[in-house]
């Protein structure tokens, strides 16, 4: 078995997983390691859109209705204020897992989420997504 990486919303519940699922793991930076687990949280939304202005340079202060819609090929993506590291530390671990479990907070946003990010990776890792009612496959992972 390789290493299994599980992702929560909040450090708080990760610290609570691993003491229950791999009580040998330690601090990490931005995570908790472990012999066969790896545990890390997202603190909610860890990226967003980016402005217009970053998808067109030349908007930048130029607003004019001749310029709308601004509809990129491809819409950028940034790291949220105040989350960059965080976010860096999730992809790291990703590209170092051979699976990945999501373990949100009972209501669904935090699997939603999840979705959009792993469709963002285009891998063929495996992924769960961890709920009161028991392990279920993640749609796109």
């Amino acid at each position: 078995m390789g290493k299994t990486l599980v992702i929560t919303e909040k450090p708080s519940v990760v610290q609570d997983l691993a003491k229950t699922v791999d009580p040998t793991a330690r601090r990490g930076n931005g995570c908790l390691e472990g012999s066969g687990y790896t545990f890390t949280w997202a603190l909610g939304h860890l990226g967003e859109l980016a402005g217009p202005e970053e998808w067109e340079p030349g908007l930048k202060g130029r607003w004019r209705l001749d310029l709308l819609p601004v509809i990129p090929e491809r819409p950028k993506l940034r790291a949220v204020s105040g989350k960059k590291e965080q976010l860096a530390t999730v992809k790291r671990l990703l590209r170092d897992a051979d699976h990945v479990v999501v373990a949100p907070e009972g209501r669904r946003a935090g699997g939603g989420a999840h979705r959009r990010g792993a469709g963002r990776r285009r891998s063929s890792l495996a992924g769960q997504r961890q709920s009161p009612n028991g392990a279920r496959p993640v749609p796109g992972c």
